[in-house]
């Protein structure tokens, strides 16, 4: 597995020992510790506000908040200190940034920090041989080229576990509130045609900002429309963010979500369609259980048996009187191997 991209840092230059071990030789770094960048700099939640971040940011335009793929490997020192090239590439994330730790993450054994933009755990019983890179909303803004971040994954064949795609309105006119529970109303954020459940984080007018929620976080897709300003600490702030988590639970995450940030989260609920003229669609991996004729008898014994026996007795025992007033035409799409049982002339028929 090779990445397209360069470095100056070569596997040589780094001490064997971490190939038992792949925290051995990492440079540690306090979590105070910071380096100057150019790039522009995105709020996150628990930062303070800057002037830069409105100028620099379109208001226009959705961007990406959190950022989360996993990667197979043979060697894990070797793939680690790949990672190690591309973030630094890619994110301007430095090598010397990377600091060990004595704790796990969701089922991973070990965690390294990377400084304020973001973190990798690897190794894991259950974890099948994985490394996870998640990157942080800060650590997101200095993307430089999503495009080519997008074209490595898919040639590295990486696998998106999640991505967070944001709208800000700095003056809290085409995403609030109020708004938020009007949409809800009017069926704006129905999934399927179901009204889905939405849930009301209130601040009781302290100030520390209003969360309109829809769905779970445990699911494949999590909505948050939230008073981004007032969490910030400005409880005058109009400022409001919508915030769409995609996960690839029950769902494949595309890569190009990565350079179509807007035109997803247009996509996500008829609500947002004014984000973006072009909407692109996740959809669902909907699986459907093939059932064997074997199983259907032994669920309708155990579900309608005795219901069924009380059927005949109230009939007299006649069983096509009986029957003549439960079943249904058709037959059940799920069980696979019906054409075995029926008789050759049932098959032609149906």
């Amino acid at each position: 597995m090779s990445y397209p991209f360069n470095s100056n840092s070569g596997l040589s230059d780094v001490d064997s020992s971490t190939e038992s071990n792949p925290s051995v030789g990492l440079p540690h770094m306090d979590a105070s510790d910071d380096v100057t960048l150019n790039s522009p700099h995105i709020v996150i939640r628990g930062e303070s506000t800057t002037h830069s971040y409105l100028e620099q940011t379109n208001p226009d335009t959705a961007h990406i908040d959190w950022f989360s793929f996993t990667v197979r490997y043979d060697m894990l020192h070797t793939e680690l200190e790949k990672l190690r090239q591309f973030l630094h590439q890619y994110f301007n994330i430095p090598p010397e940034m990377w600091r060990s730790t004595n704790s796990g993450w969701q089922g991973y054994d070990k965690k390294i920090l990377l400084g304020k933009y973001g973190h990798i755990a690897y190794e894991g019983s259950s974890q099948r041989d994985t490394i996870n890179v998640s990157i942080y909303g800060q650590g997101c803004s200095l993307a430089k080229d999503w495009n080519s971040i997008s074209e490595i994954g898919i040639q590295e064949r990486w696998k998106i576990k999640r991505v967070d795609l944001a709208y800000d309105d700095f003056y809290g006119v085409t995403v609030n509130i109020k708004l938020a529970i009007k949409w809800y109303e009017e069926g704006l954020f129905k999934a399927g045609g179901r009204q889905p459940k939405p849930h009301m984080d209130y601040d009781f007018d302290t100030g520390d900002g209003k969360t309109f929620n829809i769905g779970k976080r445990e699911n494949g897709k999590f909505l948050r429309i939230y008073e981004k300003g007032r969490q910030l600490g400005d409880p005058s702030s109009p400022w409001c963010r919508a915030e769409v988590e995609f996960k690839s639970k029950d769902r494949v995450v595309p890569w190009d979500i990565l350079y179509k940030a807007g035109q997803y989260l247009a996509g996500s609920y008829k609500a947002f369609e004014f984000i973006s003229i072009k909407q692109c669609k996740i959809k669902t991996n909907k699986k459907a259980t093939k059932i064997k004729y074997e199983a259907v008898k032994r669920w309708v014994r155990t579900a309608a048996g005795r219901s069924l026996n009380a059927v005949i007795a109230v009939e007299g025992g006649d069983l096509s009187e009986a029957f003549s007033q439960v079943v249904r035409d058709g037959y059940p799409s799920r069980i696979s191997d019906l054409e075995d049982h029926m008789p050759a002339a049932a098959v032609k028929e149906s």
